[in-house]
């Protein structure tokens, strides 16, 4: 096992049970963002152009969700951060 391996792996993170975990949580928060910001774009499309196609998808409640997810990985990212600059590596 690599040293930062084993250090995101033994490292406790506020609201996290492990670093690891944290990390994998910020991604997972990235994906989620992308996605629904994809989702967004698309539905604002649809809605602007021909009157035959208008999208059943209610854009501000996404945009509320797309800016959850945000503060949720700023959050988590800015936690990361911190236990970066405060963690050295373990052997």
């Amino acid at each position: 096992m690599t040293e930062e391996n084993k250090t995101n792996n033994e490292t406790t993170i506020e609201g996290e049970s492990s670093l690891m975990e944290a990390l994998a949580k910020r991604d997972s928060l990235k994906m989620l963002s992308e996605k629904l910001r994809t989702v967004r774009d698309a539905a604002q499309i649809n809605n602007s152009g021909d009157t035959n196609l208008k999208t059943t998808i209610d854009i501000k409640k996404l945009q509320a969700e797309m800016d959850q997810t945000a503060r949720a990985f700023r959050e988590i990212d800015s936690k990361i951060q911190e236990i970066n600059w405060l963690t050295e590596l373990k052997e």
